[in-house]
């Protein structure tokens, strides 16, 4: 990777639920679309595993192998995340991934599937991307404005940032939860 390049990036386990086999398919999409130079980082599992290396194998057939960059499962994720500039959650289905809230703190954009999870409810409202389910077109046009729009990044960043500290905060989680705790007893 180079000064000049964004990073798109994903931070999961490797599997079909987590979009794993999504990756170069929609990093081809969006090469399609742009000529901004970027790179996509797949953080998580291990290269050793069937849902990774089929991904690989798919990259290379696509001609996005250069562009493509897998990462196994480490002990520094915020690290990677920390110098993505668009996070995505290519999930099909996720309750809520505690790794948007990572994503959130670090100030970064957020785009994720509609139908998909607890991520619907952390970015409806205008503070994420949402697109259509599975749909990898519109996916990589919302992907491609990002990339073409360094204050729409950095907006969407601060808002969910502020969201993040508002409604998911230590101190409102634990006020909440010993609310919770005097309703249930009294």
């Amino acid at each position: 990777m180079n000064d000049e390049e964004l990073v798109i990036g994903i931070a999961s386990s490797q599997e079909l639920r987590k979009g794993t086999d999504l990756v170069p398919l929609l990093v081809k999409k969006i090469a399609d679309r742009t000529n901004i130079k970027f790179k996509f980082i797949n953080l998580g599992g291990s290269s050793k595993i069937g849902p990774v290396k089929c991904s690989k194998l798919d990259a290379e057939k696509l001609g996005v192998d250069d562009k493509i960059i897998y990462v196994d499962h480490n002990k520094f994720p915020n690290d990677y995340i920390n110098i993505f500039d668009i996070f995505l959650l290519l999930s099909r289905e996720d309750p809520f991934p505690l790794v948007m809230l990572t994503a959130a703190k670090l100030k970064k954009p957020i785009v994720a599937f509609e139908q998909s999870g607890g991520a619907v409810e952390f970015l409806e409202g205008g503070f994420g991307v949402l697109t259509p389910y599975l749909d990898l077109d519109t996916m990589a046009s919302e992907i491609v404005k990002l990339l073409q729009d360094q204050h729409l990044r950095e907006n969407y960043g601060n808002k969910i940032q502020d969201k993040l500290e508002q409604e998911y905060s230590e101190k409102k989680l634990t006020t909440d939860i010993f609310q919770t705790m005097d309703n249930l007893l009294n």
